[in-house]
This record gives structure tokens, sequence and C-alpha cells, in this order.
């Protein structure tokens, strides 16, 4: 598979809400050479492609994805499909001897994604599910905090996300729920900040929005996870944040607190006699976490031109995310905290590393 100058060649499926991100990530990346894009709107990859003086990138239909597989250039495959795609789309690609980095979920259940990174570990493909937060400076920044001792012994643990702007109602019908689609994000900082496996789960949650609820979805949801150590972990999910992406963070312990504060717009402030003004939060997810999203790709692009480098998110941490946001919609349904055993052992991130 060919190598170029240190250089990447790259398929990108999908140029939906995801897509967009991730083009630009590899667009931007000077390792990244994008040669295909595959997606049912051709004339709008055209368009995008022409916008950006990359009329080398060949805008193909899904139905010319396993050819284009063939191809021997390219040695990795960005998955951002819709979700229920997302398994045929990773199962082609690690049968085609790819590097694979798929937005989550990989697949509709548990089972079928450990399957997934088995098959990756037999062919020796990396297998990335995407969680970009563990990119971004200021999330890692607190986990390092917390790593370090700086607050003492966790107690608890909170995470605000609040959605900007409201997202189409088309986008529902296949998001997977405001526990997948959003929750397992805050879900992975929050193991991965602990290092620990929640034993207990209580969600509850309801649709403001009544197309929402005929949907079977959610827009607001709260979540409280406990851990063996006692710390607790309190989730906020809403997709009604009218003022700006609203994402924040906070761990209190025995010795203190950190947190993580939306960063605004600008950083100008004004200050008159009748009081203080300020810019707006950032309005959406893309840019809040620009800068993660960049790191997130160059990660994958050093594990793919570097084998003997390790992925920061792996099959253990997938799975439990996963396997959290079951427990939220188990818990949901019953109306009352559900518990959980520990993953099993076979179930060891075998090919990531902790960062």
């Amino acid at each position: 598979m060919a190598m170029q100058n240190g250089r990447v060649s790259v398929m990108l499926c999908g140029l939906g809400r995801a897509g967009t991100i991730h083009f630009n990530s590899i667009r931007k990346n000077h390792r990244c050479n994008l040669k295909y894009i595959v997606d049912v709107r051709l004339e709008h990859v055209q368009k995008v492609v022409s916008t950006f003086n990359m009329d080398a990138v060949q805008a193909i239909a899904p139905e010319s994805y396993e050819k284009a597989l063939s191809d021997v250039e390219v040695q990795a495959v960005v998955i951002t499909t819709p979700t229920h795609t997302h398994m045929d789309y990773v199962k082609k690609a690690l049968a085609a001897g790819k590097a694979v980095f798929c937005e989550k979920p990989l697949a509709p259940s548990i089972e079928e994604t450990a399957a997934l990174y088995d098959e990756a570990e037999r062919r020796g493909r990396p297998l990335y599910c995407a969680f970009q937060r563990r990119f971004d400076p200021s999330f890692t920044k607190v986990r390092s905090e917390v790593l370090e001792g700086k607050v003492g012994t966790v107690y608890t643990i909170s995470s605000v996300s609040r959605d900007c702007p409201f997202p189409p109602l088309e986008y529902f019908k296949t998001s997977g729920g405001i526990y997948h689609d959003c929750g397992v994000h805050d879900i992975d900082f929050i193991c991965w900040t602990l290092g620990e496996e929640p034993i207990g789960v209580f969600a509850k949650g309801i649709a403001r929005r009544k197309e929402i609820g005929a949907m079977g979805d959610l827009d607001i949801a709260m979540i409280v996870l406990t851990f063996p150590s006692g710390a607790l972990g309190q989730i906020e999910l809403n997709r009604h944040a009218v003022y700006g992406y609203d994402q924040r963070v906070e761990v209190q312990g025995s010795d203190g607190m950190v947190t993580c504060e939306n960063p605004h717009s600008d950083n100008v402030h004004l200050y008159r006699e009748e009081g203080y003004s300020g810019s707006p939060f950032q309005f959406s997810f893309p840019i809040r976490y620009e800068v993660a999203y960049g790191n997130e790709m160059d990660h994958f692009i050093d594990v793919v031109l570097d084998p003997s480098k390790k992925l920061h998110v792996g099959k253990r941490d997938t799975l439990l995310a996963s396997r959290v946001a079951d427990a939220c919609e188990r818990s949901q349904k019953l109306g009352r905290m559900v518990s959980l055993e520990p993953l099993a052992p076979e179930h060891a991130m075998v090919n990531s590393v902790d960062n």
C-alpha cells in the first residue's frame, strides 16, 4: 500500500455534517492526500472540492465504494456516512486492508462493535472511533490536573452539553438517540478522566418538542453515574441552547476543583456604568472543537504512518461508552437505576494506549 513522502492517501465517505468537519481536517493536514469522496450528492461534492481548488479529488457514488477500495494508493478510509451504514463501510474497508477512522457508533450493537475491532486486530490495521474531546487542549488539561492529584480525591465530576443550533429534524431520524448521539462523548470523557467504569447508571429524559418525541427520541436528559471509588458523575444533555454551544466540565474533590468553561467568539469585554457585556459563546460544536478535530486527525495519521504507535481510543474505550449509553436507555425505559458489571477481560484495549 502506497505512502509517498510521508503522506497518506485518504478516502472520505460522506460529506454531511460530520463529513464536512473531517473534510476540513484532512485538507488542512499536510500529510493527507484526499483522493476520493464517496457521497450520493456528486454535484455537491464537486462544488465543495472546486471551492478549495481540489479538483483532483474524485467524487464517487456509494455504489463505487468497493471498486475504489481496490485502489492500492488509498491507505486510509474516513467514514462519516449515516449511522446505520457505518458497520458495512468499516467491514469493507478492513477487508481491503485499509486503516479506518469512523464516526461513532461503529456498529449497532456492542457485540458487532467488538467483532469489528477483532477483525482489525487480525488484519493488523488501526480502527479508530472518533471521540474528539480527548484531543481538545482544555479537556485534556482538566484530566491531567485530576491525574496529577491537584483536586485530591474526586467527589463529583459534572458535564454540561447543550447543543446549538438545534439540529435539523431529519437528523434525528438517523442519529441513534440522545444517549448514543450526544451522551457517549460525556460518558467517555468522565470514564477516561476517572480511569473507572461506572457500576450504576440512572437516566431520565424528556422531549420538549413533540416532533422529537414522535420519533421516539428525547431533547433533554440527565444522567447520574456511580463509580467504585465513590465518585459521582452527572451529565446534562440538552438540544436547546439559543445563546451558543454550551459545553462545560467541573471536577470537584477533597483538595479543590478544576473547571473547563466555554470559549467565546472573541475576547472583547465592555465595561460601562450600566454594567458589563461580552461576546457570546462560540456558535456550534464544529467551531468549538475545530482544534480538537484537527488534533484527532493528526493522531490517526501518526498511527497510519507508524504502525508501532498505538491509538489513544481503542476497543475497550468504545465498548464502554456504548455500553453505558445502552444502560441509559434501559434506565430511561425502566425508570430506575441500572447496575453494571465490569467489561469482560477479552475486551482489553489491545490496540490503544493511554494518553
